[in-house]
């Protein structure tokens, strides 16, 4: 079996469009348009050899950006030249080729991340919009596994982030003071370069800590 580490990056929080209702005259109102995955990081791990794989894989949305400044950002060195950045015109030709990656290109594949039943709700959803069909990875059987929660499963408890746990393990990181909340202005101001690092770094000391807790077996 193979495990694959995931990363999404969103331009918000809720990838169903949010309306309310008054409580007298029925009215709905529009609160917030649905937001759209914009890059979806993955990093594969051996189950059997215990090791990752060298490569990354990105899909990212959109198509037109400029790859030089990638090739020559220095935040990307410890990844060159084994990242795979892939690009496409629309979220859903990105969400299209994702689920042919893991069907096609993975071994038997068990899904993981850190808080990562958010990212699986926006590929769900997402794909649903798109009309896309999707590979199902339970949860109780552990096809698919939030890190986080096997961490702490009170998710409303303070110091229970990816960059906490680095932390208190010594698991080196990028330090870039961003979050998902910063997404959606960065990506407005097209700082395509910034999410892919960003994204790159997240799913590499996730790959770290996932492999921290099965050789503590936590997992």
């Amino acid at each position: 079996m193979t495990v694959v580490i995931i990363d999404t990056e969103t331009t918000g929080l809720e990838p169903l469009t949010s309306y309310s209702k008054d409580r007298y005259s029925g009215v709905r109102t529009k609160k917030g348009e649905a937001a759209q995955i914009v890059s979806i990081g993955c990093k594969q791990i051996n189950e059997i050899t215990d090791r990752t794989e060298s490569s990354y894989k990105c899909f990212f949305n959109p198509k037109i950006f400029d790859r030089t400044d990638i090739e020559t950002d220095e935040r990307l060195k410890p990844y060159n030249p084994t990242y795979n950045i892939k690009t496409y015109e629309t979220e859903e030709n990105m969400l299209s080729e994702f689920w042919t990656y893991l069907n096609d290109e993975v071994d038997k594949p068990i899904i993981s991340g850190f808080n990562f039943d958010f990212d699986w709700k926006f590929l769900k959803l997402r794909s649903l919009l798109h009309n896309i069909k999707i590979t199902r990875f339970d949860k109780y059987t552990n096809q698919r596994i939030d890190i986080r929660e096997r961490l702490n499963s009170n998710t409303f408890q303070s110091g229970t982030t990816l960059h906490d746990y680095c932390d208190f393990l010594g698991i080196s990181y990028i330090d870039d003071d961003f979050t998902g909340k910063d997404m959606p202005q960065y990506y407005t101001d097209r700082r395509y370069t910034d999410i892919i690092v960003h994204q790159m770094n997240d799913v590499k000391i996730t790959a770290e800590l996932y492999m921290r807790m099965c050789k503590c077996n936590l997992l």
